[in-house]
Order: C-alpha cells, then structure tokens, then sequence
C-alpha cells in the first residue's frame, strides 16, 4: 500500500514502484491464502486482492515490468479480481463491493492504454477494442461511484476516485462537454475534503482550468455561426431577443460569441437609456415593469450565468 500511494504522489506512475508494488500485493495474497480462514484473514486477503488488481493494471498500462510482459501482468490481475469476487456475500459491505468494481473499471481502462501503446494484442481490431473497454470501464465506474455514494455519499475521498476516473472516461468516449462537469465536481469536492493546496487538489484545479481555457479560446467570434443562431431565434420568437440569440449560442458551446452579443446589447441598451433621458422619454424606461426593464433584467442574469459556467 504504501508503495502504491508514493507511486501515485509523483509526477508520474514509475514503472520500477509499481512492478515493487505488484510483488508485494502478490506476496501478500499468497501469504493470507494459506492461512485459517478467520474474519481478519479474509478481510486482509480481500485487501491483498484489491492490491493485486489495481497494481498489475497499471502495470499493464505501463506495458509490464520485471518477469511480467503486459499481457501477463493484465491476466494475473483478471485472475485477482475473479478471486475477489468469488468471495463476495450477501453481507459484503457496499464499499467492499464497489472497490471491486472500481478496480475492474481501472483494469479496462488500462487495457484500453496498453492496446493504444502496442503493448498486448489488439486482436487485429484496435480501435474497436479499445472502444469496447473503455465503455466497459465507464460502466463499472458509474457502478463503483453508485455504491460508494450509498456508502459514504459523495464527498468522500473513495467516492471522488470514481468521479475522476468517469470525467477521464466520458471524454475519450464523448468528448470534453460530457466530461467537464464530472471535473468540475471533483474539483469541488477535493477542496472541501483535502484542501486548495492538497496536490490531487491543485491537480484538479488545473485540469479543469485548462479544459475551460480551451473550451472559450477555440470558440472565437464567428459570424457564420452568429447569423445561425440569429435565424434560429427568429424561427423560435416572435420578437428578436438577445438573450434568445445568446442562448442559442451557449447552447451550440459559442460561449465567446455568446458573450460578444450580450456585452454589445447591454450597450447599445445603456446607449438608448441615455438617449431617452436626454429627450425626457426615460421614464417609460425606468418603469420596472416596462419591457426595456424587464429585457435588460434577462441580459444581466444570463449574462451572469454564463460566466459562472
């Protein structure tokens, strides 16, 4: 265990910590197998298990280590997992079981990078088969995350592993709308739990922030898609609102476009403000339950929602 987690606070998954790490859950396992079938001793052999498969699949991911290739690391991990989950029983606590499925979830995942990488055979299919376990994964991930939020509910530090792992997942099979809110959560949820300078915290921070950074820079100003979704507002109302038109364009990811046409209308509407008041007409204006007064209300609260996101 304590191999795995210095493993997991650097930089990087070092191939020489974790084959270590293997070995030693390996032993471990062999170890508690062998000895009478206490409580304790099932409960620290269904540990040694969970070391087992979590360490070997990174070990496939990093493509082996020592005597194992990456295949044989990936089926001594099968075979872990098959074990442990031969053992569960109806009274097996919630969070014993979705640790299981957690670690069946980082096994396919890892399976899917090594497929990637060239390290096991991709059975002459590799984009479908890498498709096909990352679903795989994702599906026992969202299981893992149901059980550990019956568990412990959703601020826990076991909960926040599975939210991880789902953002990762849903944007190689969805892409970055699907996975962003999943990030967001998890940032969140690591402040709460573990501080803004815990490095998983600050870790987090920057992933989401980079996913938002990439998200505004890459929808620039289009006037193609500004005329789109201007025709899209005029088929949908009967009046021409900005906030229609802004709302097609967040919804469509143009969130610059989106917040162009905002800050424009507000000044142009500040522009007639002033103009009325000069012509003594401002009053109809000011009036709270005027149109004006009412539009310009809808402008200021999307416009504040759209920067939230």
């Amino acid at each position: 265990e304590l191999l795995n987690k210095w493993a997991a606070a650097s930089q990087e998954y070092s191939r020489d910590l974790m084959t270590r790490a293997a070995e030693y859950a390996r032993n471990a396992a062999e170890v508690f197998s062998q000895q009478p079938q206490y409580r304790t001793t099932i409960e620290g052999f269904a540990s040694a298990l969970y070391w087992v498969g979590l360490n070997f699949a990174t070990l496939t991911r990093l493509g082996g280590g020592a005597q194992w290739s990456a295949q044989q690391a990936a089926e001594v991990a099968e075979e872990a997992l098959e074990v442990a989950h031969s053992m569960v029983a109806p009274d097996t606590p919630a969070h014993r079981v979705a640790e299981l499925f957690f670690v069946d979830g980082v096994l396919s995942f890892c399976k899917a990078e090594a497929v990637a990488s060239k390290y096991i055979d991709d059975q002459g299919r590799p984009q479908e088969l890498m498709q096909e376990l990352l679903k795989k994964s994702l599906q026992t991930m969202e299981t893992a995350y149901s059980r550990w939020c019956e568990a412990y509910g959703e601020k826990h530090l076991q909960t926040v592993k599975a939210i991880t792992m789902i953002g990762l997942l849903q944007g190689k099979l969805n892409g970055q709308e699907a996975s962003i809110e999943w990030y967001r959560r998890e940032l969140r949820i690591r402040e709460e739990l573990q501080g803004e300078l815990h490095p998983r915290t600050q870790q987090a921070r920057r992933t989401y922030t980079s996913m938002i950074d990439e998200r505004l820079s890459s929808n620039m100003p289009d006037a193609k898609v500004l005329n789109e979704a201007i025709a899209a507002s005029k088929a949908a109302s009967v009046e021409n609102s900005t906030v229609v038109v802004a709302r097609f364009l967040s919804e469509a990811g143009q969130f610059k476009n989106a917040e162009v046409i905002l800050r424009e209308s507000q000044e142009a509407a500040s522009e007639a403000a002033s103009q009325s008041a000069s012509t003594g007409r401002g009053e109809g204006l000011k009036a709270k339950s005027g149109p004006e007064y009412v539009r310009w209300g809808e402008i200021s609260l999307y416009c504040a929602e759209l920067l939230n996101k």
